[in-house]
C-alpha cells in the first residue's frame, strides 16, 4: 500500500512537470511562449557578401596560394575602417577609400605624429601585384602587416587571422569598368574624341605605354626615379615601382614623395624625362586619355 501511494505521488509530479492540469486545483501550467522569429533573426548575423567581382577591363586574376573567402574580406573590411580597433585610427584615415584608397596628403603622419618618408599608395588591382611598397620589399601584404600597422597605427594585429583578413579585402580592391574600358568595349559615347587622340599619343608619340601598359597600365616592375632636388624628403630608395595609371585623376598628389600635386604636373615630370617633345594640344589630349582610365 506504501509503494503504491509513493507511485501516485510521483505520477502526479510527472503530470505537473508535463504541464497536465492539477487534480485537486484544476489549473493549468503556464505554456510555453513561441520563439520570436524576429529576435532571432536580429541574432543571427548575416552572410557576408560574395567577393567582388572583376570589373570590365581587367584579366584574369593570378592565382593565389592563401584563399580568400567571403568571411574573411567582410572582417578584413571591418578592420581596415574600425577606429576602435586601432585606438582611435585607421587604415582607412590614409588609404580613402574615394581616392583609389591613396591620401590627399604628399606625405601622411603616423599614429604617433612622425611624417611618413613616403606618399601612401593607392591600394587598387594589388592582386596582380608581384610586390609591395614602394620600393618593393615586400613579397606580400600579410607578411608586411605587422610592422606596417606597428609603425603606421602605434597598434599590434588583433589577432593571428587579422593579417589574412586585410590582405584579403585589400587584393579584392580592384578598379576597371573606365570610360575607356567601355570604348574599347564598343561603346561609342563612352570618350571624347581628344582621348581617342591622346591614347595614340600614350602608345606612341609619348611612349608611356612601354612602363604602364595595358590593361593594367604598369609593368609590374621597379625603375629608377629621380626626385628633384627640394621636392622631398632624402630616401635611401631609388628605384620604384611602376604606379598603375587607373583611377589616376582620383589619386593625386603623385610620385612616391607626392612632389606632384595634380595630373597635369605629373604628366609634365614624366615627359620631362623622355625625348617626346608633344604641343599644346597633345598634352591635353593625353591628360584626356588618363582622366578616361
Amino acid at each position: 500500500m506504501k509503494r503504491l501511494f509513493i507511485m501516485v505521488i510521483a505520477a502526479g509530479a510527472i503530470g505537473a512537470i508535463g504541464g497536465c492540469k492539477d487534480k485537486e486545483s484544476g489549473a493549468k501550467a503556464a505554456p510555453t511562449k513561441p520563439i520570436d522569429a524576429a529576435v532571432v533573426k536580429e541574432t543571427v548575423p548575416p552572410p557576408p557578401p560574395p567577393l567582388p567581382t572583376l570589373p570590365l577591363g581587367l584579366p584574369r586574376l593570378p592565382e593565389r596560394p592563401s584563399e580568400i573567402t567571403p568571411a574573411l574580406v567582410a572582417r578584413g573590411a571591418e578592420l581596415f575602417s574600425d577606429e576602435r580597433t586601432w585606438g582611435g585610427h585607421s587604415c582607412a584615415g590614409c588609404h580613402q577609400p574615394e581616392r583609389g584608397f591613396s591620401s590627399s596628403e604628399a606625405l601622411d603622419r603616423t599614429a604617433g605624429g612622425k611624417i611618413s618618408l613616403r606618399h601612401t599608395p593607392a591600394l587598387i588591382n594589388l592582386a596582380y601585384a608581384r610586390s609591395f611598397y614602394w620600393d618593393g620589399r615586400a613579397a606580400t601584404i600579410a607578411s608586411l602587416l605587422p610592422n606596417h600597422v606597428r609603425g603606421q597605427l602605434g597598434s599590434e594585429l588583433p589577432d593571428p587571422q587579422a593579417a589574412d583578413a586585410l590582405a584579403a579585402f585589400v587584393l579584392t580592391r580592384y578598379s576597371g569598368a573606365a570610360p575607356w574600358d567601355r570604348h574599347e568595349s564598343g561603346d561609342t559615347e563612352a570618350v571624347s574624341a581628344d582621348a581617342i587622340r591622346g591614347a595614340v599619343v600614350f602608345n606612341e608619340r609619348a611612349g608611356c605605354a612601354v612602363c604602364h601598359p595595358p590593361p593594367l597600365y604598369t609593368d609590374l616592375g621597379r625603375h629608377k626615379t629621380v626626385v628633384p632636388p627640394g621636392s622631398g624628403p632624402p630616401d635611401p630608395a631609388s628605384r620604384w615601382k611602376t604606379p598603375t595609371l587607373r583611377a589616376i585623376a582620383k589619386t593625386a598628389p603623385y610620385f612616391h614623395a607626392g612632389t606632384s600635386t595634380s595630373l597635369a604636373a605629373a604628366l609634365e615630370v614624366e615627359l620631362g624625362r623622355g625625348d617626346a617633345v608633344l604641343t599644346a594640344q597633345e598634352r591635353a589630349d593625353l591628360l584626356a586619355f588618363l582622366r578616361a582610365l
